[in-house]
């Protein structure tokens, strides 16, 4: 069975690959993934996938890497603190995050994602761009 820390890597390479299929095929059915930060929820497989595409078609944001700064797995529940980098437009930028990722069956079940919404303002990126 896939461990929590694999589907969280396979995760990271659909992100920077804007891969919304890829990125559907590892939730399960009743999936419910959170950015409350950014006041935005999926629930199921299908709005995941649509919302990912959406997301990834109109969005000037492009990751390019994920830098991992503590990952902690205790089975069925992953949290893990990163730097998110990439770019907006052709200006770079980094921001911290925090995910909580729940798994079952070998898919993911639940995310929460708290992505650092000032990254964008510090680096000039969302102010009047």
């Amino acid at each position: 069975m896939v461990t929590s820390r694999e589907l969280f890597d396979a995760l990271c390479q659909c992100v920077l690959r804007h891969d919304d299929d890829g990125f559907a095929s590892l939730c399960t059915d009743d999936v419910v993934m959170e950015l409350p930060f950014s006041r935005v929820r999926f629930c199921g497989r299908a709005d995941v996938r649509d919302g990912a595409a959406l997301a990834w078609r109109d969005g000037r944001r492009r990751l390019v890497e994920f830098q991992f700064v503590r990952i902690s797995d205790a089975g069925g529940m992953l949290v893990a603190e990163f730097d998110v980098v990439g770019y907006v437009g052709d200006r770079p930028f980094r921001g911290g995050a925090v995910l909580l990722l729940e798994t079952r069956g070998g898919k993911i079940a639940g995310l929460r994602a708290y992505v650092d919404p000032r990254a964008g303002v510090r680096s000039g990126c969302l102010a009047g761009s």
